[in-house]
């Protein structure tokens, strides 16, 4: 994509405004995923990345959203369920999109929502982290909300992968999001009382089943990125381990050097 780097260039606003008001209101985050790979494996992005990922545990998470609402700067949108209401992937709960901008997304074109009305900024993913049991049968029943959670999204899609993945979205229109939403806090509220070290992603999110030692990540150090220096976990390189396995600093083959998206334009502002 010819365009990667100037995309890049603009994302990387994103992250600095986040950053900017993280710092500001005494909020602790982490570079997560391939961005925190990029920032060990290559001081900067993935060359052939497309997005940006951070996390914050739940309380820090909720404090982040809130403070964006007044204090996010308007070359930025805050985008949820709430504020962008025909966000079809609540899987990920919350994106800092880039106005002036738009980036079609792969799974935008597999899902069939590449049409939505949905703000499609470039973006930076904000993902909440929980608290988990450590053991591994208590995980597998916190966990399931987020199959929950997925099969109620895919309701907001136009195309689905399988005819049993289509019959469980139509079956999950019975159950209202604002039920669902007011079981989601209710589960975040008690299991977020930390009685355990065991930090993983939000309980909304499917397919994330990495968990750290709350060490491994506090306290929070800073990584360079780009000419910048971003917060990451304390042991960065337990933490990618724990994510791509002891290997992660290798490149991958070059048939599996793939990003997210499918096409992405630059307006001027």
């Amino acid at each position: 994509m010819n365009n990667i780097k100037k995309a890049q260039d603009r994302m990387l606003t994103i992250l600095v405004e986040i950053d900017r008001i993280c710092k500001l209101n005494n909020i602790n985050y982490w570079l997560d995923a391939g961005t925190l790979l990029g920032a060990k494996r290559h001081l900067g992005f993935i060359p052939w990345d497309d997005d940006i990922d951070v996390c914050m545990l739940r309380e820090d998470y909720n404090k982040f959203i809130d403070c964006c609402k007044s204090e996010l700067n308007s070359e930025f949108f805050l985008q949820t369920a709430d504020t962008d209401k025909h966000y079809p992937k609540r899987t990920i709960p919350c994106k800092i999109r880039l106005n002036n901008t738009k980036i079609i997304e792969s799974d935008d074109v597999l899902y069939g929502v590449e049409n939505g009305d949905f703000h499609k900024g470039l973006f930076v993913d904000v993902f909440p982290m929980d608290y988990y049991s450590e053991n591994k049968n208590i995980i597998r029943v916190q966990r399931l909300f987020s199959v929950l959670y997925y099969i109620k999204t895919s309701s907001l899609f136009k195309k689905h992968k399988s005819y049993l993945r289509y019959i469980l979205a139509i079956v999950s229109k019975i159950l209202p999001w604002k039920a669902i939403e007011s079981w989601k806090k209710n589960i975040i509220k008690s299991q977020n009382v930390k009685y355990s070290e065991n930090v993983g992603y939000g309980i909304e999110i499917p397919n994330c089943n990495y968990f750290n030692n709350y060490d491994v990540i506090f306290p929070l150090k800073e990584i360079k990125f780009c000419n910048f220096y971003f917060s990451c976990p304390n042991n960065t390189e337990k933490y990618l381990e724990t994510l791509y396995g002891k290997n992660y600093m290798q490149l991958p083959e070059e048939s599996k050097r793939v990003n997210h998206s499918v096409s992405i334009e630059l307006y001027e502002k």
